[in-house]
């Protein structure tokens, strides 16, 4: 089996990637090449033998702290990488699919509001908007995709805690969570 997983670089993807190398064919959509702020990086791909598609690339640079402290030329930025360019890269993999999985990492801050990110959760809160959105639309086409939501919590590489209270994941909890969801056909959200 084939899969795409974007943002393999670091973090979560790259623990990702690691997991699924075990049994899949992976390969890794990453910047340049693939670049989710610059849709015309995007549209050549071919997703016709791909049976996983990872969206897990997004970020939040420029819009960590308060809203009032956020650079405002950096929204747009936040905003095609976590939302517009995965939104593109869903819609490319139904037009050239009938069947397969997507999954999408959204963020724990889409239901657990946090006071620092704001238009990083704006963001995952519409992409993950848009994926209730679409499991209508494909029900009704008869397509045979199942999308798996993801909302990691805080995730780093260590599970020490930071003294802030909030819930902290691991990348390769979170990465063993997700490819146990990609393998279990019943899952269709997963919030770590």
């Amino acid at each position: 089996m084939n899969l795409v997983i974007t943002g393999t670089t670091r973090g979560l993807g790259a623990e990702l990637k690691l997991l699924a190398e075990l049994k899949y064919t992976v390969f890794g959509l990453n910047r340049p090449q693939c670049d989710l702020e610059d849709l015309s990086t995007l549209k050549d791909l071919d997703f016709t033998d791909i049976d996983v598609l990872i969206l897990n690339a997004g970020h939040q640079l420029g819009g960590k702290g308060f809203f009032t402290e956020h650079d405002p030329t950096q929204w747009n930025k936040i905003i095609n990488c976590n939302l517009v360019g995965n939104l593109y890269l869903m819609q490319r993999y139904l037009q050239q699919r009938d069947d397969g999985t997507i999954v999408i990492i959204s963020s724990a801050v889409v239901s657990k509001p946090v006071d620092d990110c704001l238009v990083y959760t704006a963001s995952k809160a519409g992409l993950s908007n848009a994926v209730s959105n679409l499991r209508l639309e494909i029900s009704k086409q008869g397509k045979k995709i199942r999308l798996l939501e993801v909302r990691p919590s805080r995730t780093r590489y260590s599970d020490e805690d930071d003294g802030s209270g909030k819930k902290i994941t691991t990348y390769k909890n979170a990465a063993k969570s997700i490819m146990y969801a990609v393998q279990t056909p019943a899952i269709s959200k997963l919030e770590l």
